[in-house]
């Protein structure tokens, strides 16, 4: 009786399927596609961490370059708009709107016709292009961006484009923002102005205008658009 019970229990584990051992191909996938999972995940806690950050306001501008890279700033009495190498460039404001894909030129006569917050980003480079830091502070809803003295600034290559409109819901009631992402170049750039670029190269900043305190000021300034 009791050989035939360890026949039967034989049988049993003759019958139960054998796990084939995992070939060196299916091995190697596995480990390719855990490690490519780690790194999506280490990315998105990154995202997650400056998108709390950025929340909080506790933003770090980008750091100004090599002092050696920049010009030196003009001599007394000297005027960008007499000076023909920057004449030569492209000076002209251009406006783009991302809904219809259209980029156009905008001046003096037209910059209002797209409401004030686009207004107040088109006269703001005209300060910055003509050195004046009081028409520039004037726009500023928060004391930390006003600048001091700069000088005439030779900025080229001006694209303002709208990068979102959005209602925001404050702590003291919900108000209008349009976030701009303004790029150009600054010709010989001499870091009176802007120190976190060389000279001839465009970096894209971020404009926040909003109207929480009554009036659409820049109520910050960023190099990202959250």
């Amino acid at each position: 009786m009791e050989e035939k019970i360890e026949i039967n229990e034989q049988n049993e584990q003759q019958k139960k399927p054998q796990k084939k051992p995992m070939s060196p191909k299916k091995k190697v996938k596995i480990i390719i596609a855990s490690m490519i999972g780690a790194l999506i995940l280490f990315a998105l806690l990154i995202w997650l961490i400056d998108l709390i950050m950025a929340k909080r306001g506790e933003y770090t501008p980008p750091p100004p370059v090599d002092s050696s890279k920049l010009y030196e700033t003009y001599e007394e009495g000297f005027d960008i708009m007499e000076y023909e190498e920057y004449l030569e460039l492209n000076r002209t404001i251009f406006r783009y709107d991302p809904q219809i894909g259209v980029t156009e030129s905008v001046d003096d006569e037209s910059c209002h016709l797209y409401g004030r917050p686009f207004e107040i980003m088109y006269n703001l480079i005209k300060a910055i292009n003509a050195g004046d830091n009081v028409a520039y502070n004037s726009y500023m809803g928060n004391s930390a961006l006003c600048k001091g003295g700069f000088t005439q600034q030779q900025i080229y290559d001006i694209v303002i484009k709208t990068y979102r409109t959005e209602r925001v819901n404050g702590e003291n009631g919900s108000y209008d923002q349009v976030i701009f992402e303004v790029t150009y170049k600054i010709h010989e750039n001499n870091g009176t102005f802007r120190n976190n670029i060389e000279p001839d190269v465009s970096r894209p900043e971020y404009y926040f205008v909003n109207n929480r305190t009554g009036d659409f000021k820049v109520m910050d300034i960023r190099d990202r658009g959250y």
